[in-house]
């Protein structure tokens, strides 16, 4: 019902699309000017971003070695910057990440705390999920785009669920929309790249070419989803993709503006495959086990009585994410002062001889103590987050550490940081990187700090996923969902050269860095990224 809903409210946004597609035309009387690029400051810089929604890093390498991505190789590889290891925001889905990516903020810091969330305070809860609902992210976060932070410059957005700013947006969404419903994952991803000559010519009738130029591939992690990031079908998905690269970059180049052009290739989570008999239906258990009432619905509109007089039957909320499940309890009539109690029960009582940390897809348990303070549960050990803000931004510690639910211990490098001292969230990046829950403890504090952010987190061991029908997912925090790799090539920038980690957060200030837009307003001062043009420029 969810589908058909969605597919009509497409067909009526489709309509509209069309219209004003021939309205469009008619306006430019259907030619196809050109741009003059003499119309251009030679020190002006412009950029094109390619999106591609979930590469994972291991079979993209792969396929790059094997010379099946030449495109990629020749504009990004040999001609480019790679940042070898970026830091995907918590939890590593979809639009958590695509927002953080376009604004510079964590989840928890503009709102959009997964691909769908809870909110206690106003009892919505809100599934980007489907055709009728994914564009009301736009309304939804609270922070600027990288769209409208370019000034007097104009930029243009293909595909992407994320575009407010966007001064030109063209979602195909009739065609698209049908396309998907039909399960045509690569046709959407291949008709992409096709939108950079209605750019031109947006750019010929203005007389101005545009700031910036993001293109959207959102049928790689569909099909990652469906056919497992190990099938044929996701390395044709990375291969429309490098033939996307290659039509834009072709296009970039016919209309002069080339050497002008700053080009980036991103992405915002990796995938971790998931086979048949390592998919655990979590929502079930509990329910079965535990004998709770769980919502996982949409549930926004009306009023708030209305929404907790339907809420009334349910005693939690569950945001599920592949490998990463936010529950939200109700203590009472509450939703927004769980219980400890009420957490202690869920976490400690034994079903059958067993706890829910003792289940093989449970990796670890994040549970809400207070705004600032989380407690893990391992299989083998417990510790405490502390966080604290200070003028200087916010600290973080692992405190009353006893064993080692993280693995930790394993690294010298980290002795400090596991005997309570406190360290900055660049510090603790740094420092767990390489471990098997990089950025933990910044990302999972940071998290808890939003009420959206649940009161009891999940994290699915690896390899296992708590959604029965997907071959392969992510959401939580293993390596392979929670570190991708970005490119970056143009003017001023070395050719294959490396550097080691970013955040995904950092591509906002990174590119207003790069383009030469002045971003020293006391906004972004409020931005979790940080620029890292001048590594990039100096890059080796």
């Amino acid at each position: 019902m969810r589908l058909l809903a969605g597919f009509a409210d497409t067909v009526v946004w489709g309509v509209r699309y069309v219209s004003a597609i021939l309205l469009l035309l008619v306006l430019t009387g259907c030619t196809a000017a050109r741009f003059d690029p003499s119309t251009v400051g030679p020190d002006e810089r412009f950029a094109v971003v390619f999106f591609g929604d979930g590469l994972q890093r291991d079979r993209f390498t792969t396929l790059l070695e094997q010379g099946a991505l030449p495109s990629i190789e020749r504009t990004f590889v040999a001609g480019g910057v790679q940042i070898e290891r970026v830091m995907s925001g918590f939890p590593t889905v979809t639009y958590a990440n695509t927002v953080s990516i376009l604004t510079g903020m964590l989840p928890a810091r503009h709102g959009i705390t997964g691909n769908a969330w809870f909110d206690p305070q106003t009892l919505e809860l809100q599934d980007y999920g489907t055709a009728g609902t994914y564009r009301r992210v736009n309304r939804d976060f609270r922070a600027r785009t990288i769209h409208e932070c370019l000034g007097t410059g104009w930029s243009a957005s293909a595909q992407c669920p994320t575009y407010r700013g966007a001064d030109v947006v063209e979602n195909a969404v009739l065609a698209s929309g049908l396309r998907w419903w039909q399960g045509r994952y690569g046709a959407v991803d291949r008709d992409v790249a096709g939108r950079v000559h209605g750019f031109v010519r947006s750019a010929a009738a203005r007389g101005q070419w545009p700031k910036l130029m993001l293109f959207y591939l959102p049928g790689i992690d569909e099909i990652a989803h469906h056919q497992s990031v190990s099938s044929n079908a996701y390395a044709k998905a990375l291969q429309t993709l490098d033939a996307s690269v290659a039509t834009v970059v072709a296009a970039i180049e016919d209309a002069g503006m080339r050497d002008r052009t700053i080009f980036v290739l991103l992405t915002d989570h990796g995938h971790l495959a998931a086979p048949p008999d390592r998919r655990f239906d979590l929502i079930d258990w509990l329910e079965r086990s535990h004998d709770l009432r769980v919502r996982t619905a949409r549930l926004a509109g009306g009023t708030r009585s209305a929404r907790a007089a339907r809420l009334r039957r349910y005693d939690a909320v569950a945001i599920v994410a592949n490998r990463c499940i936010q529950l939200h309890l109700k203590v009472g009539e509450s939703w927004t002062e769980p219980s400890r109690e009420s957490l202690r029960a869920l976490v400690e009582r034994e079903v059958a001889g067993r706890r829910l940390i003792d289940l093989p897809a449970v990796g670890l348990l994040c549970a809400r103590i207070s705004d600032n303070r989380v407690a893990l549960v391992g299989r083998i050990g417990t510790a405490i987050i502390d966080r604290r803000v200070t003028p200087r931004g916010a600290r973080y510690r692992l405190s009353r550490y006893e064993y080692d639910p993280l693995g930790y211990d394993e690294y010298p490098q980290l002795r400090p940081f596991t005997a309570g001292a406190w360290f900055d969230g660049a510090a603790w990046f740094r420092a767990t990187v390489d471990t098997q829950y990089p950025d933990l403890v910044p990302q999972v504090a940071e998290l808890f700090a939003s009420e959206r952010g649940g009161d009891l987190v999940v994290l699915a061991e690896p390899g296992w996923s708590f959604s029965p029908d997907e071959a392969s997912g992510h959401g939580a925090l293993d390596p392979r969902e929670a570190l991708t790799s970005w490119y970056l090539a143009g003017p001023g920038l070395p050719a294959g050269a490396r550097l080691p980690l970013a955040r995904n957060v950092d591509f906002v200030p990174t590119l207003l860095d790069l383009l030469g837009i002045d971003r020293r307003g006391p906004y972004y001062r409020t931005l979790d990224g940080v620029s890292r043009a001048a590594e990039i420029r100096r890059a080796r």
